[in-house]
């Protein structure tokens, strides 16, 4: 039987259900063997275990995965996002659903098509922000990531373009 501080060591970087599975159950044998133990003195272990992550996510305009020194770009230098990549999971695999950049923020806000959230071009009529002091953005009933977000207990900040006059 392992140690108790050794079973949730390193819990984020080999994390898979299965093996969480397989701790969380040799912590319950743990328990029921050691029965003398002051229970109290566990719940920081696990707290610190089932902790949720911190997640920073960058939308950036214009940006390619080659433009990035942490993907292989050694023209461009760009120390500090490579530091980030460096420390956490950079993601590998992104798509962009429209050509240009308001209705892809709708998009990655709402998860939604853009067309859905009326900031693309439909019918003729142009429904992306043309001049800074534009009215309008994403409906006041759609959903957004930070809302979801906020609602899980974390705390939200934008900083930069926005597609709404107000924090969603």
């Amino acid at each position: 039987m392992p140690q108790l501080q050794d079973l949730f060591h390193n819990l984020e970087k080999d994390f898979s259900p299965l093996q969480f599975c397989s701790r969380v159950n040799e912590f319950f044998e743990f328990l029921q063997e050691n029965e003398e133990l002051e229970l109290n003195q566990y719940i920081t272990p696990l707290h610190v275990a089932f902790a949720k992550p911190n997640v920073l996510v960058f939308l950036v305009d214009d940006l390619g995965i080659a433009d990035l020194g942490c993907f292989g770009n050694d023209t461009i230098k760009t120390p500090n996002i490579d530091r980030l990549a460096e420390q956490e999971a950079p993601l590998r695999h992104d798509v962009t659903p429209d050509s240009i950049c308001t209705p892809n923020r709708a998009a990655f806000l709402t998860g939604r098509y853009p067309i859905r959230s009326g900031l693309a071009s439909d019918q003729g009529q142009i429904r992306v922000f043309i001049f800074a002091a534009s009215s309008g953005g994403l409906p006041p009933n759609e959903t957004t990531f930070a809302e979801i977000a906020s609602a899980a207990g974390y705390k939200t900040g934008r900083l930069g373009s926005s597609i709404s006059n107000e924090f969603h």
